[in-house]
């Protein structure tokens, strides 16, 4: 499940979010059918399910700044706020009881993402106002170590701005992740361990079993999506997992704040001191081979940035407990990708909780037992009863 401008996400896709209302790609059709499935990302859903973006006023909006944008309130400054999401699965979840032979073996993964519009953030997460998929210049993988910083930054911009197809004012494309963060899983290896049957798959992470030409579906990454937990650093932090079988739930509590490897190397020849926002290599053995450094990267809450050593990190007096601080790489977002990685004083996303789902019926959308209600941090999910 990710929310950001909200999606749920799993393998089996089919899977429609109402509150907060998920868009399942959809944006401002006048049609009872979306008109881009692969817009944002791989929902795998019906055409006619989601929801448009809200118009602000009674005429219709011409521009992203006259849609509607929901706004939420939290409880005070002290009390617990709680945000109630609801959606319906089309393929139910786990098995009724011992004698059901329908059982469905489902793994429901809940993921946010934050995202500031100021600092080095050039183009944060947006609905856009065109239902045209991103656009992309790409490079062959092959070519990339030749390709200088003032290439990558021209096939940046003949995408995103200033003048790019993606940023044309009055007609914006919708954007979950970063440029950078796509262009980093189309140019790295794919992991070739990973089961694939008898498909011919290809080289890269954009490459994987179940998308094996590497169709692109707006900047989401084709192996990030298909497979969890992810070995590599991700822009969605975790929340929680509902699976039919909670001994799945062993050792995946610490998942979120386990730190994960990349490959980091800087543009020696042409532009030395500008650091590479991908690179080819997934491991540390290659990585350091072809003259890389190879980071581990920690997800994150929040940077305390007035602390600047590894004692003080972890010392009293910070008013955190020691065991929610890290002194570490935190994870890096778009153009930040650029820059040498820094250890910071980092606070620690919660633990993963990771629980029973409850019982939904296959092909009834949502039909469940005894209100399907479970709450997780914070959240309060539930299954929507049809």
């Amino acid at each position: 499940m990710k929310l950001s401008s909200v999606l749920l996400n799993a393998v089996l896709g089919d899977i429609y979010l109402h509150h907060p209302r998920g868009s399942n790609n959809r944006l401002n059709e006048q049609t009872a059918n979306r008109r881009n499935g692969n817009r944002l990302f791989d929902s795998q859903n019906n055409n006619a399910g989601g929801y448009n973006v809200g118009d602000a006023t009674n005429a219709k909006a011409a521009n992203m700044d006259e849609q509607y944008k929901p706004q939420y309130f939290q409880s005070g400054l002290t009390g617990k706020s709680y945000l109630t999401i609801e959606w319906t699965n089309q393929h139910g979840c786990g098995n009724r009881d011992a004698d059901d032979t329908n059982f469905v073996d489902c793994h429901l993964v809940m993921q946010y993402k934050c995202e500031s519009t100021s600092g080095n953030r050039d183009f944060p997460m947006r609905n856009g106002f065109d239902v045209s998929t991103p656009d992309f210049q790409g490079v062959n993988p092959n070519g990339f170590d030749s390709e200088d910083f003032q290439e990558k930054e021209g096939r940046k911009a003949a995408s995103e701005g200033p003048n790019g197809v993606n940023d044309q004012a009055g007609n914006e494309r919708g954007r979950h992740e970063s440029w950078e963060y796509y262009d980093s899983c189309r140019i790295r290896s794919r992991n070739h361990n990973l089961f694939k049957a008898d498909q011919n798959v290809g080289p890269q992470a954009i490459n994987t079993r179940q998308n094996r030409g590497g169709q692109r579906r707006g900047y989401e990454c084709p192996e990030e999506r298909d497979y969890y937990p992810y070995w590599h650093p991700t822009e969605w932090t975790d929340i929680a997992i509902l699976t039919d079988n909670p001994d799945t739930c062993t050792g995946l509590e610490a998942e979120n704040r386990l730190p994960k490897g990349e490959c980091i190397e800087e543009y020696r020849e042409t532009n030395p001191g500008v650091y590479k926002h991908a690179s080819r290599w997934n491991n540390e053995e290659d990585c350091v081979k072809y003259f890389g450094q190879w980071f581990e990267f920690y997800d994150y809450k929040n940077i305390l940035s007035q602390i600047t050593s590894s004692a003080d990190c972890t010392a009293a007096g910070t008013g955190i407990d020691s065991a929610d601080l890290v002194w570490g790489y935190p994870k890096r977002f778009g153009v930040d990708r650029h820059n040498l990685p820094e250890e910071k004083c980092l606070v620690l996303p919660d633990p993963l909780d990771c629980q029973q789902a409850p019982w939904t019926r296959a092909n009834h959308l949502g039909n469940g037992l005894d209100g399907d209600h479970v709450q997780v941090k914070g959240y309060e999910l539930r299954y929507e009863i049809n």
